[in-house]
């Protein structure tokens, strides 16, 4: 079946939402298991090329063209016809999935994925215990972080070893070997999102797609997994989210 319909869809509703909210919603393990990652992955290529095409390369032009972005477009340009839209999910909830990491390259490793927003009334709003956990789990990255060093180390070491019998076995007349093994690897994009600013089209003027419901000071993963999937409309932020932002709507 793919990740597209096998019949053209014919009835559409008749305007544009607002707002297009999510709430626990699996839609992020759906596409993935219909392989929608390569299509999205396809249309960044896409827009890629779109964009060089525009790009102007005429040497004998009297002045200078204009500065093009030619930064490399990580985020996937797939959006829905909504202005805004929020994927609020709570951090237990066995059924709810993010999409951002869909909209990335497919060899983004998962500790660089971008962290989801934490849901607050005016997006900026996280509890001290909240910061607290951050701290904590940026500490223990850290210290994950040397310990990756040696890692590295012994890995470059062995890339290197690698490149050298690569080497010896172009020079003794195995070129076409050699070639099919560099044809083999996958791209790598380890560290192509590091300190950038993510914005997902299919966010619309959020930019963000995924939004963290903040835990509470004493909840337990385990046990808040049993009633996560059904506590959104009793949830607080939730509510005063909604509020907030309808009310801006039609303001």
């Amino acid at each position: 079946m793919g990740t597209l319909s096998s019949k053209k869809m014919t009835r559409t509703i008749p305007f544009i939402p607002e707002i297009t909210v999510f709430l626990g919603s699996p839609v992020g393990l759906f596409l993935t298991l219909r392989g929608a990652h390569s299509v999205f992955d396809e249309m960044r290529a896409v827009a890629e090329a779109e964009r060089a095409s525009l790009i102007p390369c005429d040497n004998d032009e009297a002045d200078p063209p204009p500065v093009f972005n030619v930064t490399p477009i990580i985020c996937s340009p797939f959006s829905l016809p909504t202005k805004a839209l929020y994927n609020i999910f709570h951090p237990s909830d066995p059924v709810a999935y993010r999409i951002e990491p869909l909209l990335l390259p497919e060899g983004v490793a998962t500790q660089e994925l971008p962290p989801p927003i934490f849901l607050s009334p005016d997006g900026k709003s996280v509890r001290l215990h909240v910061k607290a956990r951050q701290v904590g789990d940026q500490l223990f990255r850290n210290l994950g972080s040397i310990s990756n060093m040696f890692d590295k180390s012994i890995e470059h070491a062995a890339a290197a070893a690698a490149a050298a019998d690569a080497e010896a076995a172009r020079k003794l007349g195995n070129t076409e070997a050699s070639k099919g093994d560099t044809k083999a690897q996958r791209p790598i994009f380890e560290g192509c999102i590091k300190d950038r600013e993510m914005s997902f089209k299919l966010g619309g003027k959020t930019h963000r797609v995924d939004f963290q419901i903040q835990p509470g000071v004493i909840d337990n993963e385990y046990l808040s997994a049993v009633t996560a999937h059904s506590s959104y409309f009793c949830n607080d932020d939730v509510i005063d989210f909604l509020i907030v932002n309808t009310r801006t709507n039609e303001a």
